[in-house]
């Protein structure tokens, strides 16, 4: 990932990393650690010239995924927000584990359930199989080495989006990776008017 840095005496007060946690906080975020904790975490990872040479979309692609503190223990910032790597490295596996993760971030307002997969060795063609609301569907995917297919995501965004919640699943890309979100409208209009890489209605 390479970041060409600007000049560093015309950063906007507004994208502090402190004051883009504060933003994110205003809008519903929640974080597993204390303000102080959480700058320290952050900036174990990446310089602060990262978060603040790209306000909110590269603090975005970092909260939405797990890291190794200092420690080697794994923690994650919050929970409102995934990142997925979108290169595939051919394990079909990972499909179930991005659909456990779609069902975390909506917190039990949707839900998939009774997952399973079905591989074709011989022409590495797959399907997922899983219940939504009591009824079996079924996606047919690619599990091919380069790029993870993302037409499952798009027909479980549709399922959510066709509920009765107010929130729905919404995405974005950032270099080569996907970040998803279970928001309502306004907060996600709100969001979008600080970011370059904006969300989108998974559908």
């Amino acid at each position: 990932m390479l970041h060409l840095f600007g000049n560093r005496h015309k950063l906007s007060p507004a994208h502090v990393l402190e004051v883009q946690l504060q933003t994110l906080e205003s809008l519903g975020f929640s974080f597993q650690m204390e303000t102080e904790v959480l700058v320290q975490s952050l900036l174990y990872q990446y310089s602060r010239m990262y978060y603040e040479d790209e306000p909110y979309d590269f603090l975005l692609s970092i909260c939405g995924d797990s890291h190794l503190d200092e420690n080697y223990h794994e923690i994650r910032f919050t929970h409102d927000v995934w990142t997925l790597d979108l290169h595939s490295t051919g394990d079909a596996r990972a499909y179930l584990i991005a659909i456990d993760a779609m069902n975390r971030l909506a917190k039990g307002d949707f839900l998939i359930e009774a997952c399973k997969l079905y591989v074709d060795p011989e022409t590495n063609e797959a399907h997922v199989s899983y219940q939504y609301h009591g009824l079996t569907m079924n996606c047919d995917i690619s599990i091919r080495k380069g790029w993870m297919d993302v037409s499952l995501f798009r027909k479980l965004g549709k399922l959510a989006n066709k509920g009765s919640s107010a929130k729905q699943f919404y995405y974005r890309r950032y270099e080569d990776q996907a970040g998803f979100l279970y928001s309502d409208p306004d907060t996600v209009k709100k969001l979008n008017g600080r970011l370059k890489h904006k969300y989108k209605l998974l559908s």
